[in-house]
């Protein structure tokens, strides 16, 4: 496992971090009583453009393959605090052999 990540988020999207796995387990956590968006995927015209999912407290999620992950507040209290835990990872293999 990895650092947690700890970052405020408000209204707008929030870029939280990159990846590049086979695939990779997340956890994301939000304070009680608040409900927030998740995005993963590749960011573009303004929003995450892979899976997106609103959620409140906690949210376990998996990703492919390369991408990023954002999240907002999606309840209209203000900015809040979020964690980001990183679990297992496939990694990705390479091929080290003459074709």
């Amino acid at each position: 496992m990895s650092t947690p990540l700890i970052k405020p988020v408000g209204e707008d999207w929030t870029w939280l971090t990159d990846y590049v796995f086979a695939t990779a387990e997340w956890t994301l956590n939000i304070p009680d009583g608040r409900e927030c968006e998740l995005g993963t995927g590749v960011k573009a015209f303004g929003r995450p453009r892979g899976d997106r999912q609103k959620f409140t407290r906690t949210i376990e999620f998996t990703t492919w393959g390369a991408g990023a992950i954002h999240v907002r507040a999606a309840d209209g209290k203000g900015p809040c605090e979020v964690r980001l835990d990183m679990g297992k990872v496939g990694l990705i293999t390479i091929l080290d052999s003459k074709f």
